[in-house]
Parts: structure tokens; sequence; C-alpha cells
């Protein structure tokens, strides 16, 4: 296993997880990435998860799958994003709670 990791925000989801991550682990320079899946439905995360597991077995690629609901997860998003990306000052990155959503 490399030492990458990734983090997918909304790694919950049945709809498009699974195809991107099959995507992205048939890429060879990420194949054995560690893909963490942050959802604030950890029960959906952990579904996607063994999902992946088992399409991971079928395709023998090193990748290892973790699901979250831990919100400091989403820090290390938002800190990677304003660093990498630099993001501009005029732009305001924050986040929001599932309540505040409805």
């Amino acid at each position: 296993m490399s030492d990458k990791k990734i983090v997918l925000v909304g790694g919950g989801s049945y709809g498009w997880i699974p195809t991107i991550v099959k995507d992205m682990i048939l890429t060879e320079s990420i194949a054995d990435s560690r893909f963490v899946l942050y959802d604030i439905d950890k029960k959906a995360a952990e579904l996607v998860a063994a999902f992946l597991e088992k399409l991971n077995g079928s395709l023998k690629t090193g990748a290892t799958f973790v699901p979250t609901d831990d919100s400091r997860m989403m820090l290390l998003v938002v800190e990677a994003a304003s660093t990498k990306l630099k993001v501009p000052s005029r732009i305001s990155v924050g986040m929001i709670s599932g309540s505040q959503m409805r």
C-alpha cells in the first residue's frame, strides 16, 4: 500500500462513488491508495466501502477503503484545497451541517 490518501467527500453516495473509485483504482499511479470515504451517514459509507472491497478483490489492486463520519476529514480537505489550490482570499471556504442544508 502506498502512502497516498484520497479523501472522498460524500463517500456514502451510491450514485457516483463506486464508478469514480473504480476508475481511480484502475489508474496505476493511485491504484494502491488509501481511500477515505467521508459521509455524514456512516452506515452508507460502510456499505459503499464493503462494495468497493469486493470490487477491489476482483481487480486485485492494493487499494484500501476507510468509511468515516469524522468531520476532521473535512478540515483536511479544506486545508488541502486552500493551500494546494491557493484559494483566493475573496472566496470563503466553510462547512455547513446537514440540518442547515434543508
